[in-house]
């Protein structure tokens, strides 16, 4: 086989891995304009992947995300490493995404490689704990019940109001106490 068909084989390799990748690839120049993207990338923003070349990728990224993809940009070019950043993107059919951005690579100090990776089920998840968290703590704090939390070695971790209104201790009586380290009446 000649230097220019092995060549030519590594290319080809090395564009399937690339194009058909399970992670979402775009490759920037100084500027932030895409110069390359596989196909899932295209998928992900829902814009087909001829249409995104030459484009700037700050323009998919919702206006509260831009400073921070700035900042990301500017991070990878001027120390040539490692950055990430999280940002919303608002695809075709403008639904906000949650992204992870993570330097793959900096080719050459005009280019970078950036993973996409696709967050947002984890900040919708977070989000649902939030408002659960939020819901517990009014239900706790406005029950006419005392209710308190503890950890494995039966410290307080939480109290509600009522369970100080009843004793009479104030809050950090049981914070981080025991049971039988609270200076609870006989």
């Amino acid at each position: 086989m000649s230097i220019s068909a092995a060549t030519e084989k590594s290319l080809t390799k090395y564009s399937d891995i690339y194009d058909f990748a399970l992670v979402s690839y775009f490759t920037l120049n100084r500027n932030g304009h895409i110069s390359n993207v596989n196909f899932r990338a295209a998928s992900y923003i829902g814009v087909d992947r001829s249409k995104l070349l030459g484009r700037r990728f700050g323009q998919f990224v919702t206006a509260e995300s831009r400073p921070t993809f700035s900042a990301f940009l500017n991070t990878v070019f001027s120390s040539c490493g490692k950055a990430a950043c999280e940002v919303a993107f608002m695809n075709k059919g403008n639904i906000p995404l949650f992204a992870q951005i993570e330097t793959v690579a900096v080719i050459s100090e005009q280019e970078c490689q950036i993973a996409v990776t696709d967050i947002s089920r984890l900040k919708q998840t977070e989000q649902a704990l939030r408002e659960s968290e939020d819901r517990f703590r009014i239900l706790s704090e406005n029950s006419p019940d005392g209710i308190a939390l503890h950890d494995r070695e039966l410290r307080h971790l939480y109290v509600n109001p009522t369970i100080t209104r009843i004793t009479g201790l104030p809050l950090e009586s049981f914070l981080n106490k025991t049971v039988w380290e609270t200076d609870m009446p006989s």
